[in-house]
């Protein structure tokens, strides 16, 4: 690695400053109901499942508050939520993690996301969705949003706008939200939704798509074939975007700034047990480097760092800073 220990320390430090991120996009609850299979129902061929443990977790966006408190790093929260027992839930779980959540809309019309999983010791059985068909919120709703946002605006250094494509970040919002952080000066940083066109991420701070995401974003400007070198190059010009990062899975990540160019650098994962969760941990780092002071290539290290200790985990994982730093001196030494 060509980080120094010192220089990777302070920037680890910077991270639980005074600073302060508003994460917003679709939000969640995860319920996991663990069990134990030894038979086959007599109703059904189906298996019975003797539950052994259940969890719930904040899901989507939710994560990303996840991964800021587990940092040390102050945030908020705004997203549309439904009137019901799901939607209580999640703003008490956000609370019990720090997470500042009065600028949450709650809508009476909406239904909150839930996503049960049913799993043994060696394979998910299924997936329950407890969601609208349709993903729209009516004028009250969103008028009660764009006020808490504007409203938000001024108590914080930093915007992630986490696109999970559920209704929350559309054509309009998306734009809309990115207008104001340019008024305002805030730093905002965007992790795509899927199957969307690139445009509707014109003029954010930074814009961090896996590869595949990468590749549909420059394929609907027009760009059939593309290297990787590029991608970055095409998105900040067509875009009028400051910094592109595009993660690279077990290649690492490819990054771009106006300022300091190009710059590519090599995954450190040494186990790889669960990928999931890994891209809210990288926008998490990255963004809290940014807004603390870090050049986009030591944001990128601190958050490529987090990324090695969070798909060593099972399931969607977090990761603190011990736990960074600890990686960090096993590269070292080894």
């Amino acid at each position: 690695m060509s980080v120094d220990i010192k220089k990777f320390q302070k920037s680890i430090n910077s991270l639980s400053s005074t600073k302060k991120i508003l994460t917003v996009g679709d939000v969640g609850i995860d319920k996991y109901i663990f069990g134990e299979v030894s038979r086959i129902s007599p109703e059904a061929p189906v298996p019975v499942l003797r539950v052994t443990k259940k969890e719930k977790k904040l899901g989507m966006s939710a994560n990303i508050c996840n991964n800021l408190n587990a940092l040390g790093v102050k945030n908020s929260l705004i997203s549309i939520i439904g009137n019901d027992e799901n939607g209580r839930l999640l703003k008490r779980l956000l609370e019990e993690k720090s997470t500042e959540t009065k600028f949450i809309v709650t809508d009476d019309d909406s239904t909150t996301i839930s996503k049960d999983r049913v799993l043994t010791s060696v394979q998910q059985i299924c997936r329950i969705d407890h969601e609208d068909e349709f993903f729209s919120f009516g004028e009250l709703a969103l008028g009660s949003f764009y006020g808490n946002f504007e409203k938000a605006l001024n108590g914080h250094d930093g915007v992630i706008l986490e696109d999970y494509s559920k209704g929350v970040l559309n054509a309009e919002s998306i734009q809309r939200l990115i207008h104001l952080c340019r008024e305002k000066g805030v730093f905002v940083a965007v992790d795509p939704g899927k199957g969307k066109p690139a445009y509707l991420y014109q003029g954010a701070s930074l814009l961090k798509p896996n590869y595949l995401e990468a590749k549909e974003l420059v394929h609907s400007m027009g760009y059939e074939q593309c290297p990787i070198e590029k991608m970055g190059e095409i998105l900040i010009d067509k875009l009028s975007l400051d910094r592109v990062v595009i993660t690279l899975g077990h290649r690492g990540m490819a990054m771009w700034d106006k300022k300091e160019g190009y710059n590519q650098i090599p995954t450190v994962a040494q186990e790889v047990y669960d990928v999931s969760g890994a891209g809210d941990t990288v926008i998490s780092v990255i963004t809290a480097g940014i807004v603390n002071g870090l050049t986009l290539l030591d944001a990128c290290w601190l958050a490529n760092i987090a990324a090695g200790v969070v798909v060593s985990k099972k399931g969607t994982a977090v990761v603190n800073t011990d736990e960074m730093l600890k990686l960090f001196n096993k590269l070292n030494i080894n």
